[in-house]
């Protein structure tokens, strides 16, 4: 019946529009923007880590060095104490001398030792201050791009959500057996279930129909199948 065919067309339109509206979320470019955000904060938080080893072993030895230079200074200004000391013998006081020389080479070497590491440290930590900036930045574009994707994404998810209340609404006018057999030609044919003959061509497939075909289709007017991809076939 002709009400039958206007409410498979109007019904075809609305999955249509459904099935571009969720190409057009699948689609949408920050999709595959986020999850290469992502993989490169995941790759610099790792670089992160790294280098927040490189740090604190880096903090070790500053701290190491300038606790051996507190103790060996301690024990420089005890025997200064010491030499000052009118009592001490004139053996004493060389033997103090010697040991002095020796705390002062010692802090010497450290003190050399210390400008090393220090500017080992102020490299991991400049290192360490150019990825933290990184992060920012990466942090600030997946933010906007995860923005912008539910802004974008909720829009066609609240159409598609409208268009399948339309469709529900629509579904039961149409018989139970015209519905199910559409339904499972969308199913097989990639959601186009419908199709008109154009001459003796079907609209979809674009395949020419032999004649002993063609006729069966007429006879069945006004919707048959097309022999060739088995679409339901609108005989106008």
């Amino acid at each position: 019946p002709a009400e039958t065919l206007e409410l498979l067309e109007e019904l075809q339109a609305v999955d249509f529009r459904i099935l571009n509206l969720k190409r057009t979320f699948d689609t949408l470019p920050q999709r595959q923007s986020i999850l290469t955000m992502r993989q490169n904060l995941a790759d610099v938080r790792e670089r992160k880590e790294s280098v927040m080893e490189l740090v604190a072993k880096a903090r070790a030895k500053v701290t190491a060095a300038k606790d051996e230079d507190a103790r060996v200074a301690a024990k420089e200004e005890a025997v200064s104490a010491l030499l000052k000391d009118k009592a001490t013998g004139y053996r004493e006081a060389e033997a103090r001398t010697k040991e002095l020389a020796g705390y002062a080479k010692r802090r010497e070497t450290i003190a050399h030792s210390l400008k090393g590491l220090q500017a080992e440290l102020d490299k991991v930590l400049a290192v360490e201050a150019k990825i933290d900036d990184a992060l920012t930045r990466l942090e600030a574009a997946e933010a906007a791009e995860v923005a912008s994707f539910k802004q974008q994404g909720g829009d066609l998810m609240a159409k598609i959500a409208a268009a399948k209340a339309e469709r529900a609404a629509l579904a039961p006018k149409v018989d139970g057996e015209t519905l199910s057999l559409y339904e499972k030609t969308a199913a097989r044919c990639g959601g186009v279930a419908l199709a008109h003959l154009k001459g003796s061509s079907c609209s979809v497939c674009r395949a020419t129909i032999d004649q002993a075909r063609l006729q069966q289709c007429r006879r069945e007017a006004p919707l048959s199948v097309c022999p060739l991809c088995h679409r339901l076939l609108v005989i106008d």
